[in-house]
This record gives structure tokens, C-alpha cells and sequence, in this order.
């Protein structure tokens, strides 16, 4: 009876140690950034920065961008195409287009060419995928006369749908 008590006062360590062994978690598959960026997106806010300084100082532009009526965008990932819903504000990117990430799966920048034929590279200045609700890309722009850029504006999309 002893020996059977004593067993057991034994085991028991190993019982409760294997028995309280944690599950690893499980992650999701990163998600799709074809799927992240197939959506509607709204303006609502746009940064200038000014590339040419040493200080690249920023500053908030959003109401000359935004005004009364916000532009918005429409990326479609089945086809590659995207459309413009002009606002109050300027236009960078024609009113219809294609457009292509850089990488698929890691996207660093995405590449906007207007039904016109003008090509604007955008560097995306975060990922984007499905559970995100903002879509932020940065747009550099040039002088006529210039080769390089001198201002460049961030802009800030919020997901509609």
C-alpha cells in the first residue's frame, strides 16, 4: 500500500506537468495583398514633405487636398485597373487607369499609369492587406525643368467598404 502511494506521489509530478503543456498557437496565412488593396478608398489626409531640405519637414496639407468633397479611389485586383472619383482638390493620378505592385506578396511601392499613359511610382509607406483600413502611399513630384524630385506628399486613404 505504501509502495502504491509512493508510486502515485511520483507520478503525479508528471502528470500535471505533461497535462498543463500549452498548445502552440496556430497563425494565420499572411493575408493577400491583391485582397488588401481591392477595395474603395477615401482621402482624408495628405502630408507635403519637402524632399530637397536636410530637414525634410513635413506639414499637414490635407484641406487643399480634401476641401469640401474628399477624391476618392477604386483599386480593382482582378483586372489591375483603377478609377478616380475626382474631389475639390488636385488630382495626381488622371481620372482612370492600371496600376501594379512591385511584388505581389511584398509590396514596396505601387506603379499608377494613367489612361493617359503617365506612369507615377508610389512607394507604399506601410503594408497592405485585408484587415487594414488605411491604404498610404507617397507621390514625389518634379519641376519641368528639374530631374529631381522636390516635394513629395504622403497621402492617407481610409477603406470605405
Amino acid at each position: 500500500m505504501k509502495m502504491k502511494n509512493l508510486l502515485m506521489l511520483l507520478m503525479l509530478p508528471v502528470l500535471i506537468f505533461t497535462g498543463c503543456k500549452k498548445d502552440r498557437p496556430v497563425l494565420d496565412p499572411p493575408g493577400s495583398k491583391l485582397e488588401g488593396i481591392n477595395s474603395s478608398w477615401i482621402l482624408v489626409g495628405v502630408d507635403q514633405v519637402d524632399i530637397a531640405s536636410l530637414q525634410q519637414k513635413s506639414l499637414d496639407v490635407s484641406e487643399a487636398f480634401i476641401g469640401d468633397i474628399a477624391m476618392q479611389v477604386q483599386f480593382n485586383s482582378s483586372d489591375f485597373t483603377y478609377s478616380v472619383t475626382n474631389g475639390s482638390g488636385p488630382n495626381y493620378f488622371g481620372n482612370s487607369g492600371s496600376w501594379a505592385f512591385d511584388d505581389n506578396e511584398y509590396p514596396t511601392q505601387i506603379t499608377l499609369t494613367t489612361s493617359t499613359g503617365d506612369v507615377k511610382v508610389c512607394p507604399l509607406l506601410h503594408t497592405i492587406r485585408p484587415v487594414d483600413t488605411y491604404l498610404q502611399f507617397s507621390y514625389a513630384r518634379t519641376c519641368s525643368n528639374a530631374d529631381a524630385p522636390y516635394v513629395s506628399y504622403n497621402f492617407k486613404f481610409a477603406r470605405t467598404n
